[in-house]
């Protein structure tokens, strides 16, 4: 009898193990599809359509730009952020960036100005309304719509 109980214990134990990993999998990613998303920036002739964020046929976009973008999707105040970072890039010039979301006819306002320090190094923060269901950055070089441009390698999508 102590056999089999001690025999029912460990199949108890290594089900509720195993329940307790899938259910911890199942929840990071959850969080991870839910919150912020990290994304390199590709270039230099990136270009999309406006309406869905699709890649438009033609575009350049193999190689890799120093720095990257963080989304992030607050579902409370209904805010999409994200957080542009270049390295290395020109010093002390500033870069139009769009933040660019899905069925808005937005895609040719500028959203804010990111500038490059001596090391041509910079940051910006955007935040706006969530108006779509995805977004894409953009980064023009010095003046919108000129070549090369940069934009964030995937689409980030979120729920408003």
């Amino acid at each position: 009898m102590k056999s089999f109980i001690l025999k029912f214990r460990t199949i108890v134990m290594k089900a509720a193990i195993a329940c307790g990993l899938i259910i911890g999998f199942s929840s990071q990613v959850w969080a991870t599809e839910q919150g912020a998303k990290k994304e390199l920036l590709i270039g230099p002739l990136a270009n999309i359509y406006c309406y869905d964020l699709a890649p438009y046929p033609g575009e350049v976009s193999d190689q890799i730009q120093d720095g990257f973008v963080i989304f992030n999707y607050d579902d409370e105040s209904g805010i999409l952020m994200a957080t542009v970072k270049l390295k290395g890039a020109e010093p002390d010039t500033d870069y139009p960036v769009r933040l660019i979301q899905n069925g808005y006819n937005g895609c040719w306002m500028v959203d804010g100005i990111l500038s490059t320090n001596r090391m041509g190094n910079g940051v910006l923060h955007i935040e706006e309304p969530g108006v779509g269901s995805a977004a894409q950055i953009f980064i023009d070089t010095r003046y919108i719509f000129i070549d090369p441009t940069w934009r964030a390698t995937d689409i980030f999508y979120y729920h408003p």
